[in-house]
């Protein structure tokens, strides 16, 4: 059976809604490795704690640390912003 490209190009279209959908699929739903996941410093210390590798008093003051060295960057954010202006 020869097509003689009727219904202008449909088979292309169907490749591209394919395409699209897998696209989707795999990009939303195949888990990603732990190896590519990024650890941020609260995850890792975390970790630590529940390894035992540092006691409890540690854990706390190293959480705060981490507590202040966020704060600072949100102010250094916005006052950034509020400089430009």
């Amino acid at each position: 059976m020869i097509y003689n490209y009727h219904f202008l190009g449909m088979d292309l279209a169907w490749w591209a809604v394919w395409f699209i959908i897998l696209t989707f699929f795999f990009v939303n739903f195949v888990p990603v490795s732990k190896k590519n996941a990024k650890n941020t410093p609260l995850d890792i210390l975390q970790r630590r704690f529940s390894n035992g590798e540092i006691s409890v008093n540690d854990y706390e003051q190293r959480k705060r640390f981490l507590g202040k060295d966020q704060d600072l960057k949100l102010r250094m954010f916005f006052l950034s912003g509020l400089s430009k202006h």
